[in-house]
């Protein structure tokens, strides 16, 4: 199964609207197969299709799910972004906890995003180095946030911008 099927993007859409469109509120996976009609064994794998994607997110062990702004714009909804929501890199030497949290979060959306996109080579290359590059600095016992800011820094270069609007949106608030 993938994003595209009916079956999947139904489980999706069901999300959203059990969820309210807000990616904080935790939903059953098991509850929302049910409504549905899928037993759980569909749902969790409907559910886990989506956590390959990164449309959802496992909020809890029991099955308590969420949906994520990638979920969202699958959808076609563009979930508005506040000041506040947008992680921004702090400006310490070293990589706060908060920097570190919000740059797993950014990494793990720009290989999801590369791995469904069509991109020419060179592109994916440069990607897939500047992306190497922040996981050995992360290596560091005192990575520094620097460093890491002038890599994403190439990373929004190398991104087409077109094809990913929100991402680049992201990278480049979160390094301003």
């Amino acid at each position: 199964m993938d994003i595209e099927s009916p079956e999947v993007l139904a489980y999706l859409s069901q999300l959203n609207t059990m969820a309210n469109g807000d990616p904080d509120t935790r939903v059953s996976m098991h509850e929302v197969g049910e409504v549905l009609g899928l037993d759980k064994d569909a749902a969790g794998q409907m559910a886990e299709t989506l956590f390959i994607g990164g449309h959802a997110e496992l909020k809890t062990l029991s099955g308590g799910i969420g949906i994520t702004s990638m979920g969202l714009e699958a959808l076609g909804i563009h979930a508005p972004v506040s000041e506040e929501d947008t992680p921004v890199l702090s400006h310490d030497v070293v990589m706060t906890g908060a920097d570190t949290r919000h740059l797993d979060a950014i990494v793990a959306d720009i290989k999801s995003a590369m791995s469904k996109a069509e991109m020419a080579y060179e592109d994916m290359e440069a990607l897939v180095v500047d992306l190497k590059t922040i996981e050995v600095h992360m290596l560091s016992p005192k990575p520094k946030t620097a460093v890491v800011r002038e890599v994403l820094k190439s990373v929004h270069q190398n991104l087409e911008h077109d094809v990913f609007p929100q991402l680049s949106a992201r990278i480049a608030a979160m390094v301003a």
